[in-house]
């Protein structure tokens, strides 16, 4: 009897104690974590030494910027889309549909045969929507003064020698642009950063960043031939006639369209030949994966990082204000 009882207390002790010990603030690593460890914290034990903060700072600190980037960019779309719920009739409008010349535009533009005529009616259909929708929203918050309270994570993006640049030479506002020549959306964006330029030369730059992919044909080697084109001073050259004939161009066409460019094509060829294009764009490939980027056009301006090309000449012109 005496021993039940025994096993009993010791039972109902271990069980309080771990109700307090669990529900003890675990040397409040979980807001610490939230700011930055002291240097000499440990993190880890090992038989015969320790693992300290400062021994893992810079290894993770790259990955805790993105996520607190990553982090506010939820809360501020958040905060868009609940004022928007709020003031819901004002979005509720029907769409013009797709005219016949828009139509018959694009499809010409993009070489696309009468047969899918239907179909890409639909699609524009949807993709007019969907445009018109966010140009809806951004009006609704400039009509309301709507102001971003929490800041944005600035990211510090070193400069190397891809780097293109265009505009201001002593800017008050920087655009860095990751862009990939086989992406319809990054001639958007350039057409975007055009007429930012011819508005803003004295107080805006543009930066190009290369960031292809390989679902496309002509990412990487139009990059390549851009990236030797900047040694001959003539990266501009080469990307306007790129974006130009974006259409029209595949694998085989690239080399043959940039040597009637103007460019020096023996110097080019020489070029292509050395490693040097390949390593830079690959510098250009890690740095924006560090950023966090899987898509492109993506904009870093003084910092911010934006995804959204129609949200890009407002945050400029707020910038600049």
């Amino acid at each position: 009897m005496k021993i039940i009882i025994l096993s009993t207390v010791l039972g109902l002790c271990i069980g309080v104690g771990s109700f307090f010990y669990l529900k003890k603030p675990q040397a409040d690593f979980s807001q610490k974590l939230v700011n930055e460890l002291p240097g000499t914290t440990v993190i880890a034990e090992y038989q015969g030494g320790q693992i300290l903060a400062k021994d893992v700072q810079e290894r993770i600190s790259p990955q805790f910027a993105k996520a607190r980037a990553d982090l506010l960019q939820h809360y501020i779309q958040a905060a868009e889309a609940e004022l928007a719920s709020r003031f819901a009739d004002r979005l509720d409008v029907e769409t013009e549909p797709v005219s016949a010349a828009e139509l018959a535009q694009y499809m010409k533009a993009n070489r696309i045969g009468l047969e899918k005529k239907a179909e890409i009616e639909n699609f524009l259909a949807i993709e007019k929507k969907r445009i018109q929708q966010q140009l809806r929203t951004l009006k609704l918050l400039q009509d309301l003064q709507f102001k971003n309270k929490l800041g944005a994570a600035s990211f510090e993006i070193q400069e190397n020698k891809t780097m293109a640049k265009k505009g201001s030479d002593s800017p008050k506002v920087t655009v860095q642009v990751f862009c990939d020549f086989g992406n319809p959306m990054c001639n958007q964006a350039r057409i975007v950063m055009e007429g930012l330029i011819n508005q803003f030369k004295e107080d805006v730059q543009w930066v190009y960043r290369h960031y292809p992919v390989a679902s496309n044909q002509i990412g990487d080697q139009a990059s390549l031939i851009s990236l030797c084109a900047l040694e001959q001073n003539k990266f501009w050259l080469i990307h306007d006639l790129f974006y130009d004939l974006q259409n029209r161009l595949n694998s085989d066409e690239l080399l043959k369209t940039a040597e009637v460019s103007g460019l020096n094509f023996e110097e080019l060829k020489k070029c292509l030949q050395t490693e040097r294009p390949l390593k830079l764009l690959n510098s250009e490939k890690q740095t924006a994966e560090s950023l966090g980027i899987n898509q492109t056009p993506v904009f870093f301006i003084n910092g911010q990082k934006i995804v959204e090309i129609e949200k890009v000449a407002p945050t400029v012109q707020t910038l600049l204000k």
